[in-house]
């Protein structure tokens, strides 16, 4: 299982489009149900959710971050029109397969935000090859 987590803020419309034959699960909002998440999930979120990072930190799932040149998902590139997500550490899908750290360009959704972007590539990357 992988879930994605967004703050209250963010706009998910974009990664629902990309993901539209995808089964994926993706929470908003409210962290309170990390604790309902199985352990053997894996998390994806941005590393400026301080609020659900601080609550992950006693869980036993593997957690994603996405945001800067420390998380496991950034971008190298970004304009209006296309975003360079870069995966800067080994990844091992679902399936068993390892992914090691590459970079893959993006067309840019209306209204996509960084994090949107990145988290489309995290879930990818767990549930089926992101660069098919």
């Amino acid at each position: 299982m992988v879930v994605c987590l967004f703050s209250q803020d963010d706009d998910f419309s974009s990664l629902l489009k990309r993901l539209s034959d995808t089964d994926c699960v993706i929470l908003t909002g409210d962290i309170s149900v990390i604790e309902k998440i199985p352990e053997n999930a894996d998390i994806i979120v941005s590393s400026d959710n301080k609020d659900a990072l601080k609550k992950l930190s006693s869980e036993k799932m593997n957690v994603i971050t996405c945001g800067g040149a420390k998380d496991t998902i950034g971008y190298s590139s970004n304009s209006d029109d296309e975003i360079v997500v870069s995966v800067q550490r080994e990844i091992l899908s679902l399936s068993g397969k390892k992914y090691e750290p590459f970079e893959i360009p993006l067309i840019k959704l209306s209204g996509e935000t960084e994090y949107s972007a990145m988290a489309y590539v995290g879930i990818m990357t767990k549930i089926k090859n992101p660069l098919d």
